[in-house]
């Protein structure tokens, strides 16, 4: 069994969740700054994820959890657990 991890990603439930307009400009902010390429995911980057781990090329690759969240600087995001360090970054397309 694989997992995709998402991290700050893109959606409107930020907006939808009834933040005044100030707040949601801060919390977006916060976010991104967390973010080496200064902005969040989208929606369209996770489901490459979700579609690579779910496709005959990802047939050799069991019981991992693929965070896909552009290195994110206050967790472990970007990494996938288990995979060496001095292999680099996986990267989409790679």
């Amino acid at each position: 069994m694989n997992a995709v991890s998402p991290g700050p990603i893109e959606t409107p439930a930020l907006e939808k969740a009834g933040i005044p307009p100030e707040m949601l400009e801060q919390a977006i902010a916060g976010f991104t700054t967390q973010v080496p390429l200064g902005r969040r995911g989208k929606p369209e980057e996770i489901a490459a994820a979700v579609a690579f781990l779910a496709s005959e090329d990802s047939s050799y690759i069991t019981g991992v959890e693929l965070a896909v969240a552009e290195a994110w600087r206050r967790s472990n995001f970007g990494v996938v657990r288990g995979w060496p360090a001095s292999r680099g970054t996986i990267r989409r397309g790679a």
